[in-house]
């Protein structure tokens, strides 16, 4: 959680802003206090961090897409959805925005998918070589917010059968990246493995 003197600072910058000011500075501590509360495991707290951001700034669409991440997280896509649904052309440009998308699509492409993980863990233990199974497997386990693991699958998926389904395993990857975004410790890691398995 936020220690409380940091909420304080971060209200303050908020009040600069919504009194007209074109503080970036403010702007971008307000953001990160909502991004590392989100990141930090707190997605209630992250939402009505980047709440208050929206009540200030209406338009933000790193706020938005900040606040469209904290439902995701909390599994509440009818919202994020809604959110989604009243921007505007010109937000939708932004890269924060596409990251967000990305991730809402795969949660609920997660949601309406095979998501019991035993049955398909036990068909992967008959058959290695069940790329569906494997593929299916990540893409549930990217949904229970088992992210690291749900890398592994689709990199292993590439590294048996690069090919496979029109490489719906590495398309799938780089969907994975794009939502959890490119500073992400898992995506660093995980690039690098993919262009281990591409080009050696």
């Amino acid at each position: 959680a936020v220690p409380e003197s940091q909420i304080k600072t971060f209200l303050q910058g908020l009040l600069d802003l919504s009194g007209g000011g074109d503080d970036a500075e403010a702007l971008a501590v307000a953001l990160a206090h909502a991004k590392s509360t989100l990141d930090e495991g707190d997605p209630l707290a992250g939402a009505d961090l980047y709440g208050r951001i929206l009540a200030a700034l209406p338009d933000n669409p790193q706020a938005i897409a900040g606040l469209i991440h904290c439902f995701v997280a909390t599994k509440d896509l009818v919202r994020a959805r809604e959110i989604l649904d009243h921007t505007t052309p010109e937000q939708l440009k932004h890269p924060a925005l596409t990251a967000a998308i990305t991730a809402l699509t795969l949660a609920e492409e997660g949601a309406a998918g095979d998501s019991d993980t035993s049955a398909l863990a036990e068909r992967l233990d008959l058959n290695p070589d069940d790329h569906q199974a494997r593929y299916d497997l990540a893409c549930a386990l990217y949904s229970d917010g088992e992210g690291a693991l749900a890398i592994d699958g689709l990199l292993e998926i590439v590294s048996r059968a690069r090919e496979w389904n029109d490489q719906a395993a590495r398309k799938k990857l780089l969907m994975f990246f794009e939502a959890l975004g490119p500073s992400h410790p898992l995506v660093v890691d995980g690039r690098k493995r993919l262009s281990t398995l591409f080009f050696s």
